[in-house]
């Protein structure tokens, strides 16, 4: 029997080879989600999130046709997330919103936005904070340039993946900031540089631009541009100042350009030597990457900061997000002082009067 193609959606077809038996086109499938990713201009990390989820729901169902799948078969997959492997109610919601997305830029089907699946009720759970002192001794134990990596994390607030997309000229070292391009949202922001962090952003750069004369020697020295500014202006990516502040260890081939350079450290890079730092000294408080933003943050409240100029910096949406570290600042032990202890000291002669005795 000859096969015949059924339309399921934009640029997909469905093959059937016999009664019975279906083969469909997940490699297009993929392709197309891809493609809607792009067209949104996604995050690479969310790309990376979305085609995770919609390949574990394939995998869950057995690899059947996902345009043949009901509303029954998605709830079902939301549950075993979270009764079958006890994932949080975040990666519960991610994968609901993976989905969503999956559906509606794929298939053209509107399972009802944020509550067409099964969402759960996010925890509230106060940021992880650790105190300036076993900041410094984890800092002091981080070898270079993981150590300049921290030290912007932590004095500007700056998330890992920010900081390791930080370019030479988004270094403004003489008015003392720093540009996030691109950040969470995709929206660009400035935030403080620390001067203590100065001078070994001087080193790093001094140290990258050695490294970029070697590489345009050699035949390499370009660094990925964002967007289409590679055909704009061609000679971007040989400059000093589009250099990644801290590049990869060995240059790749730009698949845009198919020009060699280096991109910017992998993420796990610098989270290893974190978590080995940590171990190294001595701190029992668990510090992450994503600690140091969230010590920076607290500090910066404790330091007077208004909250509306600290969401600016730390680049949130949601002044709701940025209000969480007032619980932190709020915690005792952290140098909050109580009304009771500004009340005057009683005198030395002060007696408790007699509660028999009537009040004149």
């Amino acid at each position: 029997m000859k096969s015949k193609r059924v339309e399921t959606g934009p640029g997909l077809e469905l093959r059937t080879a016999a009664p019975g038996r279906a083969a469909w086109d997940r490699e297009g499938m993929e392709r197309r989600l891809q493609d809607r990713i792009s067209a949104r201009h996604l995050s690479p990390r969310t790309r990376a999130t979305y085609v995770s989820w919609v390949r574990r729901l394939l995998a869950h169902v057995g690899g059947r046709n996902p345009a043949g799948l009901g509303r029954a078969d998605l709830e079902s997959f939301i549950e075993h997330l979270a009764v079958g492997l006890g994932l949080s109610g975040e990666s519960q919601n991610q994968a609901a919103s993976a989905l969503v997305f999956f559906y509606r830029e794929v298939y053209g089907l509107d399972l009802g936005g944020k509550r067409g699946l099964s969402r759960a009720k996010p925890a509230t759970v106060l940021p992880r904070y650790a105190s300036p002192e076993e900041v410094a001794a984890v800092l002091a134990s981080l070898p270079e340039p993981h150590r300049t990596a921290a030290m912007i994390m932590y004095g500007s607030g700056t998330r890992i993946s920010e900081t390791l997309d930080l370019r030479i000229k988004d270094c403004s070292l003489g008015v003392g900031e720093l540009t996030v391009r691109a950040g969470k949202g995709r929206k660009d922001r400035t935030t403080v540089l620390a001067r203590a962090a100065m001078p070994a952003i001087r080193l790093q750069i001094a140290h990258v631009e050695k490294q970029h004369i070697r590489d345009l020697e050699s035949g390499g020295g370009w660094a990925p541009l964002p967007g289409a500014l590679h055909r704009k202006d061609p000679r971007a990516g040989w400059e000093l100042g589009w250099q990644f502040l801290f590049p990869s260890s060995k240059p790749s081939k730009d698949p845009k350009t198919g020009h060699l350079g280096r991109r910017p450290s992998h993420v796990t890079t610098v989270q290893r030597a974190m978590k080995a730092a940590v171990r190294a000294s001595g701190v029992t408080t668990p510090i992450t990457c994503h600690v140091l933003r969230h010590c920076f943050a607290t500090e910066m409240l404790r330091a007077g900061c208004d909250i509306r100029m600290l969401q600016r910096l730390m680049g949130h949406r949601d002044l709701k997000t940025t209000s969480r570290y007032l619980h932190i600042i709020n915690r005792p032990g952290l140098n909050l002082e109580s009304p009771l202890d500004r009340l005057p000291a009683p005198t030395s002669d002060h007696s408790d009067p007699d509660p028999a005795t009537p009040e004149s």
